[in-house]
């Protein structure tokens, strides 16, 4: 009895699932057409595209698809707008806008191939605007009066004592000398390192005048037959002007006058608390010294 019942039950689930196929074929059959072909058509447009994955350079630009505005490109290097486009040829722009320059680039003949997804980077090229090009030629014209007012200041500085090199200005006379108009005369003072830093002084229209550090010092030695480069035997860097090189060993045009002798700087040995850095004029040589003893002193000041 229970195979006969097995059986019955096998039977009747067949009579159901074939029942259900036909139900579903009949229903196919009855379709509209319209609605069969809007389903055709549906699967072959998603067929028939692909994407292409944009980012610009700069980023954040408007982008536009044979001439139709599409979202823009993200604003984080590395991200992609992804846009899905039928299968074709496309000319993509993107264009970028700020108060001084617009950026443009474009691609052209790009072709989307069906179920394709291609990367594509545009290069904007910066062309200044119409604010651009007066803010420029604002920033150029500022520019060349400031520099002609610094090479004025220079001129005029210079008659008075001083001389500028790069962005510092040095009295051309050590400290206890006294500036002609063309030389350097009477004999320098002498310092200890203590005096040498706290110095304030008012010269040629400046009163922020300073004890210049070692690396400021060096600057203005001269070793017209080059320089030699050593370590101590303590371990310090150490330099000095090779044999035969003129003494004093700095630019006695710039620095007339100019005692062959040692020249305190404002940078402390770091080995102990009882001695600075000094640059000798004499043989071009830069080493330390006790704080204590007394050594000529030139200024500098920054401009």
């Amino acid at each position: 009895m229970e195979s006969i019942t097995t059986n019955r039950q096998q039977f009747t689930l067949k009579q159901t699932t074939a029942a259900r196929f036909l139900a579903i074929q009949v229903s196919i059959l009855k379709m509209p057409l319209l609605a069969l072909m809007l389903a055709v058509t549906s699967f072959t447009a998603t067929a028939e595209t692909g994407i292409v994955r944009i980012a610009t350079d700069p980023t954040n630009a408007k982008i536009y698809i044979n001439g139709q505005r599409q979202p823009n490109s993200p604003e984080v290097v590395g991200q992609y707008t992804d846009l899905e486009l039928p299968k074709g040829e496309y000319k993509i722009e993107a264009i970028k806008e700020e108060t001084d320059y617009v950026y443009k680039g474009s691609k052209n003949d790009v072709f989307v191939s069906p179920n394709s997804r291609q990367p594509l980077l545009i290069k904007l090229t910066p062309t200044l605007t119409e604010a651009g090009k007066k803010r420029q030629a604002d920033e150029q014209a500022a520019a060349k009066a400031a520099k002609q007012a610094a090479a004025e200041r220079k001129k005029a500085a210079e008659g008075k004592g001083v001389v500028v090199k790069g962005k510092l200005m040095w009295m051309r006379c050590a400290m206890g000398q006294t500036w002609t108009g063309s030389t350097c005369s009477g004999k320098e003072s002498e310092y200890t390192w203590q005096q040498a830093k706290a110095l304030r002084h008012s010269f040629a229209g400046y009163s922020d005048w300073r004890l210049p550090t070692r690396e400021e010092l060096l600057s203005i030695r001269y070793c017209s037959t080059g320089v030699v480069k050593k370590t101590s035997s303590d371990g310090e860097p150490d330099s000095y002007c090779a044999d035969g090189s003129q003494e004093p060993t700095i630019n006695t045009r710039d620095f007339p006058n100019t005692p062959k002798r040692r020249f305190w700087s404002s940078s402390a040995y770091a080995d102990g608390t009882y001695g600075a850095w000094f640059v000798n004029f004499d043989f071009g040589g830069d080493y330390w010294f006790n704080k204590n003893d007394g050594l000529a002193v030139r200024l500098v000041r920054s401009q």
